[in-house]
């Protein structure tokens, strides 16, 4: 059981169910020969099974809060490295030409179809088109370090 404080604990927890229930036990059969016996034993193996179930719920509890810790950690991770990107694909789209940076931005962050975007800017949707290609390209070629392996790209 590990270093004999469970075994005292346990003990202690047995003499002292039967001090606070003295009035009963010395009321009960205990009295044959044997009896004190069976009850201790009985006594003893219920409370090694109540701490073994307890020391499995614990372990249970500590497994689940290091589960979520970690998740905690990974999440924590990905919003720093989310946010780091953000950064520097902000930096790079304030890099362009100013009409393909508005083209980009009502693009991508506004998800403006290219319909729309040529509508309000009063431009053709083959323009629109170039000018979106022309910022995934600017970004792709100063995102180098934020590439996955075997990404799919599209416009």
């Amino acid at each position: 059981m590990g270093d004999g404080d469970e075994g005292y604990d346990i003990t202690s927890k047995i003499f002292t169910s039967i001090w606070e229930r003295k009035n009963f036990i010395d009321q009960s059969n205990l009295q044959e020969e044997g009896s004190w016996e069976r009850y201790l034993a009985k006594a003893v193996k219920l409370k090694i099974y109540d701490y073994l179930r307890s020391q499995e719920r614990a372990e249970t509890y500590k497994l689940a809060a290091s589960r979520e810790l970690s998740f905690a950690e990974c999440t924590t991770e990905k919003e720093v490295s989310f946010a780091e990107l953000e950064a520097q694909v902000n930096l790079f789209v304030d890099q362009l030409p100013e009409r393909c940076k508005q083209v980009y931005q009502l693009s991508r962050e506004k998800g403006l179809s290219n319909k729309e975007i040529a509508k309000s800017l009063l431009i053709s949707e083959s323009a629109v088109k170039k000018h979106i290609s022309k910022a995934l390209n600017h970004l792709k070629e100063h995102l180098t370090d934020y590439k996955l392996p075997n990404q799919v790209t599209g416009t």
